[in-house]
């Protein structure tokens, strides 16, 4: 009978102790506050949900030199870190569009029209500056960001991870509206933004910008003084260098000079507007029309 009344105990005994493990004493934190279990876990992201943003940024330019503003400007992204920094030297990677202002100066760039390209610059792994990158202000014919207008800007982007079921981040501008302050104009003491150290330089104009190079050169004249002679000083001149055509100091020693320009393919000399134009210079090389001189394509 003992032996009976002991096992319906320690029967009881092992039934309380079983449950009490199912349901009782849940772990707690430092603050006795219950843990999370299997059914109650904690979000994926436990970070604020970022600020909404914006999908299009509008940029508004303000021409400090108003009497050299142009019909239009040239807008361009960058990744941070890529911009070549030297001195009339081309940046070829990392940059993106250009985006054209209207004559207001003023363009709106819509981030999902461009979602692709700009993703992919935003999330680059070759940026110095994550989630963010810079803009530049150029001319039309600065499309190798030789002379950016304005200081160095940066655009930051609100960048939300894809959630469950999606694939893509969701990236918004951080602002909806820039104003930014250019001014449009050459280095001081520069004539040619690829050629930084010419002193006098000859910049062909076309309508249409062609798919082949030219050969500029002045000739000296003849003997008789009038027409053009055999002697000359040249280089060619491509869409590459902005169709500047440079002389550099001691090139040119005085005197009237004929510029003459030739197809580089075909070796024909081009009629251009006025041809010959006949310039003159300074002992010192400089030319006396001016450091640019324009000459009209047909």
């Amino acid at each position: 009978m003992k032996g009976k009344q002991l096992r319906i105990i320690l029967y009881l005994l092992l039934s309380f102790l079983l449950l009490s493990s199912c349901s009782g004493n849940q772990p707690t934190d430092g603050n006795n506050n219950p843990k999370p279990g299997n059914d109650d876990k904690e979000p994926a992201d436990s970070q604020p949900p970022l600020e909404e943003g914006s999908n299009t940024l509008t940029i508004n330019l303000n021409v400090l030199n108003p009497e050299a503003k142009k019909d239009s400007y040239y807008v361009y992204f960058v990744i941070p870190g890529m911009k070549e920094s030297e001195p009339g030297e081309a940046t070829q990677r990392g940059k993106f569009k250009p985006f054209e202002t209207d004559e207001n100066g003023q363009v709106v760039i819509d981030f999902e029209e461009n979602s692709w390209e700009l993703t992919g610059f935003v999330q680059s792994t070759e940026s110095t500056k994550p989630n963010s990158l810079e803009l530049y202000v150029t001319t039309k014919e600065d499309i190798y960001l030789r002379n950016p207008l304005n200081e160095p800007t940066i655009v930051d982007f609100n960048v939300k991870e894809p959630g469950e079921g999606e694939f893509f981040p969701k990236i918004t501008f951080k602002q909806a509206e820039l104003n930014l302050d250019i001014t449009d104009k050459y280095p001081d003491g520069v004539v040619s933004l690829t050629f930084q150290d010419a002193i006098f330089v000859v910049k062909l104009k076309f309508k249409e910008p062609p798919t082949t190079s030219f050969e500029v050169s002045l000739f000296v004249p003849d003997d008789k003084g009038d027409g053009i002679g055999i002697v000359r000083t040249g280089r060619i001149s491509r869409e590459f260098q902005y169709w500047d055509t440079p002389f550099f100091a001691g090139e040119i020693k005085g005197g009237k000079r004929a510029v003459v320009i030739k197809n580089f393919d075909t070796n024909e000399t081009v009629n251009y507007e006025g041809y010959p134009l006949w310039l003159e210079f300074n002992e010192d090389g400089t030319c006396k029309q001016g450091d640019i001189v324009e000459i009209v394509m047909p």
